[in-house]
């Protein structure tokens, strides 16, 4: 069986797109956008992983949080980073990956600043084909995608930059790894 996922979140035209894309990767999944009578209605037991829109508070989220774990205390939980399909849906099979395989064999690094931009270091303990994603969302919103790397790579300790890119009070920018099977790390970079 599948694990179930339930979306919880303020705009339903996100949700609605979501669950689409979710649905097209064979993600079972279920939104809601009225979390007044959620506790009622929801059973933690349906579902392996809990998603969180940016638009629900964090004392609702904790307190859901509570009350889910009370219920079901292996259950997953995501908060989304930002309002980009592509990211979002990485996040959720990064998490149902992480739950199905817990192995790893890539192993993310902490990033450094370098005159040019950011430098990402990772080790691979297999060899495989990696593609690199970077996403930025401006204050206004606007997005810029971009493959940072997709390259063949052998086991050992690598390394990739993002020339130009310096993450600044307006800007959001995420990372997201994955390989053929899968989605190996998604996240912001911290320095």
């Amino acid at each position: 069986m599948k694990p179930g996922t339930l979306l919880i979140g303020k705009r339903k035209s996100i949700l609605r797109s979501l669950s689409s894309e979710l649905t097209r990767e064979g993600i079972e999944n279920v939104w809601v956008n009225n979390i007044s009578h959620i506790l009622e209605d929801i059973h933690p037991a349906d579902y392996d992983l809990i998603v969180f829109g940016r638009g629900i508070e964090e004392g609702q989220k904790k307190r859901l949080r509570e009350k889910f774990r009370q219920q079901k205390p292996d259950i997953l939980f995501v908060d989304a980073l930002a309002p980009i399909m592509p990211l979002l849906v990485s996040q959720i099979k990064f998490a149902l990956n992480s739950w199905a395989t817990p192995d790893r064999y890539f192993a993310l690094l902490p990033f450094e600043k370098t005159t040019g931009g950011l430098k990402l270091n990772f080790v691979l303990t297999q060899q495989t084909t990696l593609n690199i994603e970077l996403y930025r969302l401006n204050w206004f919103y606007q997005l810029k995608q971009q493959s940072i790397m997709l390259e063949h790579l052998t086991t050992g300790h690598h390394y990739v930059t993002f020339p130009g890119i310096s993450p600044r009070k307006r800007d959001s920018v995420f990372i997201v790894v994955k390989d053929p099977a899968a989605v190996l790390a998604v996240g912001r970079p911290t320095i």
